[in-house]
């Protein structure tokens, strides 16, 4: 009983200093030096709560001497509450397609509405700015195609008696192409200017493909007899889209960006021998524009910059 009395004591006393130490220095070595035999009994009642005290030195540490420091008193952290915009965060938008495109488009035009004196012209994309290129109403020239760099563009013509395929630059300068035997026709550049690229077995599809800058590739399907032709998008990893939806439309070529993409189509006069004329619209199909209104057919367009 004596014990436990004790005991209870030196529990209140380690309380004390404890409360003590949280608010300045205190030496245990000096507080602690009366009730050293007390503690060491709590801290056997500790570690024996049977009761049993063993009384042996070796089975009791009492605890090591050590110096508090005085308690630092913290600066209390004020905190401020979260802030709430005043205005709207709008997120950045997806780049969207230009309204207005650049570069030139070059194409087939039948100036006297005779197929063979088919001739080369040349148009702004907003219909503006047109231009014959070729001037020999003697020979037919057609499937035109930009260099890369805009500055001249290669084509068939009949020019040598066959068709052969020739490069003129925009001050009216040609050469032909190589020496290659047999009739050549439809020539293509592509954006970079080292590739020609082969598109075989899909079925179904006709005429000259183009290819943008980024690689995604514009082509059409139909029949000619049955005036259904429509224009096909075929990108990489993608289930190809029909791009049109009836008018008979073909001849598909890119803008230099490749957001927007140039055609013919009968829509405005269809089954009319010469109701051809060029349109432009976005890659998707939506904002369609006519571009030509003639009494003869403009068609094979090819965009450059």
């Amino acid at each position: 009983m004596k014990n436990k009395k004790k005991i209870t004591l030196a529990v209140i006393l380690l309380l004390l200093i404890v409360v003590t130490a949280c608010s300045q220095q205190v030496n245990l070595s000096t507080l602690l030096e009366p009730l050293d035999d007390s503690l060491k009994q709590f801290w056997e009642y500790i570690k024996n709560p049977e009761g049993e005290i063993n009384g042996s030195e070796s089975a009791i540490h009492s605890p090591s001497v050590m110096e508090i420091p005085p308690t630092a008193t913290l600066p209390r952290e004020t905190l401020s509450p979260p802030q709430v915009p005043t205005e709207h965060v709008q997120k950045p938008l997806t780049p969207t397609m230009v309204d207005k495109p650049g570069g030139t488009i070059i194409y087939t035009c039948q100036v006297d509405k005779n197929p063979s004196h088919d001739q080369i012209c040349k148009i702004n994309p907003d219909g503006s700015g047109f231009e014959q290129l070729t001037v020999d109403m003697q020979f037919q020239h057609f499937y035109s195609s930009w260099a890369p760099d805009g500055k001249s563009f290669v084509f068939s013509s009949s020019q040598s008696g066959e068709f052969k395929l020739y490069e003129m630059d925009l001050k009216g300068n040609m050469k032909i192409i190589g020496d290659i035997s047999g009739e050549l026709y439809a020539p293509m550049v592509s954006p970079d200017g080292t590739t020609v690229q082969k598109i075989s077995e899909l079925a179904g599809l006709r005429g000259r493909t183009d290819w943008s800058v980024n690689m995604a590739i514009a082509t059409y399907a139909g029949e000619r007899d049955e005036h259904n032709r429509e224009i096909v998008l075929l990108e990489l990893g993608s289930t190809p889209l029909t791009l049109t939806d009836g008018g008979d439309n073909l001849s598909p070529t890119f803008s230099p960006d490749g957001q927007w993409i140039a055609f013919m189509s009968y829509r405005d006069n269809f089954w009319k021998a010469d109701g051809c004329e060029l349109y432009i619209m976005r890659q998707d199909g939506s904002g369609v524009q006519r571009l030509t209104a003639n009494d003869y057919c403009d068609y094979q367009p090819r965009w450059g910059s």
